[in-house]
């Protein structure tokens, strides 16, 4: 039975980025990174902007969600950002 676009994968206490993924900048847009996966265990390149990247490093596997929203909403100025972004 093939899952639906609606199921989501439950995310982890403290998530933590695999090895193996690298970025770059986007060579279209100077301002954007590509995050992709050097083994090739995915095709997809994600684009993201610099906060995103960011955000993304903070996933160390010792912080929580909390604790990334945390740092994220303190690293923008108190501006709000929501768990699911």
């Amino acid at each position: 039975m093939m899952p639906n676009m609606e199921t989501r994968i439950p995310l982890p206490e403290k998530p933590r980025l695999r090895p193996g993924l690298a970025c770059d900048r986007d060579p279209d847009d100077f301002q954007a990174f590509l995050l992709w996966d050097r083994w090739e265990l995915s095709q997809v390149a994600i684009r993201l902007s610099r906060i995103e990247l960011d955000w993304v490093f903070l996933c160390d596997g010792e912080r929580t969600l909390v604790d990334i929203q945390s740092e994220a909403i303190r690293r923008l100025g108190g501006l709000f950002v929501p768990l699911e972004r």
